[in-house]
C-alpha cells in the first residue's frame, strides 16, 4: 500500500467516526484536519471537495463490520469436512451476527441507506458494495452447495440476499422498547436459515 492511499484511507477511517459521533454535520474540513493531523489545504490533495470525502466514509461505515465475519465464514467454510461442521459454522457465524453489541453496526448501515437515498451516486455506489458483498456469500456456499450440504435447486443470490435482509431487519427489535424475545428472535432466525440451506420447506 502506498503512503498516499495509506493516508487517504487514514482520513476516510477518521471522517467515518465523525459522522458516527455527530452525523454529517460533524464533518467539517477544520475538524478533520486537527483529527488527522493534516493540513486543511492537503486534504484536497486527497478529495476534490467535502462532499467526495463523505461519501468514502459512508461507504467505509456501510462496509464495517461485514467484512470481518463474512471473510472469516468464507475462510473457514473453505477448510470444514463434513455438512455436521459447516452448520455448526453457519449457526455460530449468525449467532455472532445477531449479538445485541453489533445493534451500532446495524444502526449505521441504516443511517448510511438512509443518506444514500438523497444521493443518486452514493446509492449507486452502495448497490455495488452490496452486490460484492453478496458474490462473496454465494461463493462460500456454492461450495457448500456442490459438496451437497445445500439441497441443489437453492438459488444462492436469492438466499443471499435474504440472509443480508434478516441481518439489517434485526434493527426493528432493537430501537424503542420492542416487546420481542431478542433470544426468540435469534432462535427464529436462525432456525429459518439453516431449514432453507438444507431444503427443508414447509
Amino acid at each position: 500500500m502506498s503512503d498516499n492511499s495509506s493516508t487517504r484511507d487514514f482520513i476516510i477511517t477518521v471522517t467515518a467516526d465523525l459522522i458516527n459521533e455527530g452525523g454529517e454535520s460533524a464533518v467539517r474540513l477544520n475538524v478533520v484536519a486537527a483529527r488527522t493531523g493534516i493540513r486543511e489545504p492537503s486534504l484536497y490533495h486527497h478529495f476534490a471537495n467535502r462532499e467526495e470525502l463523505i461519501t468514502e466514509a459512508q461507504i467505509k461505515r456501510y462496509r464495517r463490520g461485514f467484512d470481518e465475519l463474512l471473510q472469516r465464514f468464507v475462510e473457514v467454510s473453505r477448510s470444514v469436512e463434513s455438512e455436521q461442521e459447516f452448520y455448526r459454522l453457519v449457526e455460530g457465524t449468525l449467532e455472532a451476527i445477531f449479538d445485541p453489541a453489533r445493534s451500532s453496526i446495524r444502526q449505521m448501515r441504516i443511517n448510511v441507506i438512509g443518506s444514500a437515498l438523497q444521493r443518486p451516486k452514493l446509492l449507486e455506489i452502495i448497490a455495488s458494495e452490496q452486490r460484492e458483498i453478496n458474490e462473496t456469500l454465494v461463493s462460500a456456499l456454492h461450495l457448500a452447495q456442490l459438496r451437497g450440504w445445500i439441497h441443489s435447486d437453492l438459488d444462492l443470490h436469492a438466499a443471499s440476499a435474504w440472509i443480508f435482509g434478516l441481518i439489517i431487519g434485526r434493527i426493528q427489535i432493537e430501537i424503542g422498547n420492542s416487546r420481542v424475545n431478542p433470544d426468540s428472535w435469534n432462535r427464529i432466525a436462525i432456525n429459518a436459515v439453516l431449514m432453507t440451506l438444507r431444503g427443508s420447506q414447509t
